[in-house]
């Protein structure tokens, strides 16, 4: 995974791109999130608020309904992406 840094959420800055990694998981807590964050000598799980700008890394599950139609489902983002 790229080290893209993350957005700073109270001035909108781009911190530390090139040098840590920080993407959101899929736990949520109230108005917080557990996120993995790393660079080059350690890598580790943290919470923190929503507001901050991590990367998103999407682990699509592929399902198929009833009718023989097949979905890409992104647990993370709540979304589902129709596959024709």
């Amino acid at each position: 995974m790229p080290a893209a840094g993350n957005r700073n959420n109270s001035n909108g800055s781009l911190n530390n791109r090139g040098s840590n990694g920080n993407y959101w998981s899929s736990t949520e807590s109230s108005s917080n999130a557990q996120n993995l964050n790393f660079n080059s000598s350690d890598a580790n799980m943290n919470t923190n608020n929503r507001t901050n700008g991590f990367s998103l890394r999407c682990v699509a599950a592929f399902t198929i309904d009833q009718t023989g139609t097949g979905y890409l489902v992104c647990p993370v983002l709540y979304l589902s992406y129709i596959v024709q």
